[in-house]
């Protein structure tokens, strides 16, 4: 993942709530998926390695967060199952197929996700820096504003 992809995942997680959050978790999955696909192409083992383990962490990130109260539940674990079984494929054999395979598979959730109406939610993060946009403009470009309060963190 590039820094600027990063810092877009940085800035929304501050300010997202549990719905986002989820729609966040899918993105950042799929750029690792990239990543590792990018570096089976490239030859990189190591970039490929460390992309992989990202990716397994994330995909746990989801599984561990269901409800299985749910019908639905019980459902996304089989795909999140059969999605982990394709990355310990692609981990043994250094293939894109199984990526190029999960990746489909975890979009079509992204996108149910995203279809998804969720109420209004606070920010998960309640003490984290807000950052607003749009503010104030440049000449020639838009300014980002950074509230740089100093009570930060943990409150005591």
């Amino acid at each position: 993942m590039n820094k600027e992809l990063v810092i877009d995942f940085q800035t929304r997680i501050v300010n997202a709530g549990r719905g986002e959050l989820l729609i966040i978790n899918y993105e950042m999955l799929l750029a690792q998926i990239d990543d590792a696909i990018e570096a089976i192409s490239e030859n990189e083992k190591g970039e490929f390695s460390k992309a992989m383990l990202n990716a397994h962490k994330l995909l746990t990130e989801l599984s561990s967060g269901l409800d299985f109260q749910y019908d639905i539940s019980k459902e996304l674990m089989s795909i999140y199952i059969y999605v982990n079984k394709k990355f310990v494929n692609a981990s043994a054999h250094h293939t894109e197929d199984d990526l190029l395979e999960a990746s489909k598979i975890l979009s079509v959730l992204l996108e149910g996700w995203k279809l998804t109406e969720y109420e209004e939610e606070a920010p998960v993060i309640t003490n984290g820096q807000k950052i607003y946009a749009g503010l104030t403009y440049g000449r020639n470009d838009l300014n980002e504003t950074v509230d740089t309060s100093v009570n930060r963190g943990f409150k005591a």
